[in-house]
């Protein structure tokens, strides 16, 4: 009731994606998982939804 969302299938850095799709469709929430890299995976890897808290234009719902 009063909220849309879609489906999406991109390339490229995930992260980066979900950016530039928020901003193009001037998202007001993004919500995500939070997958619980240990820290070795999370230094080497990094994690999706830090690097969306940290840069997203939009507020940010992690779920664990």
């Amino acid at each position: 009731q009063g909220m849309d969302s879609k489906i999406v299938i991109k390339e490229g850095n995930i992260a980066n994606e979900i950016i530039k799709l928020a901003k193009k469709e001037q998202c007001n929430l993004i919500i995500v998982g939070n997958k619980g890299l240990g820290a070795t995976s999370r230094f080497f890897l990094g994690s999706i939804s830090n690097k969306l808290a940290n840069n997203s234009p939009c507020s940010i719902l992690i779920v664990k």
